[in-house]
């Protein structure tokens, strides 16, 4: 339980909320560019560019392998 508390009580402290805020700017900077990529904003759209991951069936798998661990490890 000593792990919640310190979670609980991080964004108090002067340094930790100054931490947060600069970590958010930067995952929403990198999530506007992702979004503007896929639009088509940085000059080719993402439906044309080539797919070759979708050429090979084990490509898939450990496309959503990557995925998970990603989303998982963190």
């Amino acid at each position: 339980m000593r792990l919640i508390e310190l979670l609980e009580q991080a964004p108090k402290y002067t340094w930790a909320g100054i931490y947060a805020r600069i970590l958010a700017c930067i995952l929403i900077y990198g999530a506007l560019v992702h979004v503007g990529n896929i639009a088509g904003w940085s000059g080719t759209r993402w439906s044309d560019t080539p797919a070759l991951w979708l050429r090979f069936p084990w490509s898939l798998i450990a496309f959503v392998i990557g995925i998970v661990t990603l989303q998982l490890i963190p």
